[in-house]
């Protein structure tokens, strides 16, 4: 577990870094930011995947990849997923303590999509 959250929280910092480097002026923000927030969506759509699949408890490479295979061969339920990640995104950005509530709901929609496969 700890290899993952450390490889999530350095993506997140990247993608962080890279959201103040288009906001700064970055030539071509027009074109990087809505790729930025594209990859940022379906990062976060394959590993919540990952972490709704049985794998993840032995083995976090197995359950990432499948998740990104699963995030392919089941673009609706990925749509889903991601506009729950949109939703929940939303309603932090609106009302910032909601942030400690998100994941629960986040964790039962990826449970669902995995379910439903």
């Amino acid at each position: 577990d700890l290899p993952a959250g450390a490889g999530l929280l350095a993506g997140g910092v990247l993608l962080l870094f890279n959201a103040l480097a288009a906001g700064a002026g970055l030539p071509g923000a027009v074109v990087f930011r809505p790729a930025l927030l594209a990859v940022a969506g379906l990062l976060a759509v394959v590993y919540l995947r990952a972490c709704a699949r049985p794998e993840s408890a032995t083995s976090w490479r197995a359950a990432l990849r499948s998740a990104a295979y699963d995030s392919v061969r089941g673009p609706r339920a990925s749509a889903v997923l991601l506009l729950a990640v949109a939703t929940a995104a939303v309603c932090a950005w609106a009302y910032p303590p909601l942030l400690f509530l998100i994941p629960g709901p986040l964790a039962i929609a990826a449970r669902a999509t995995e379910h439903h496969l």
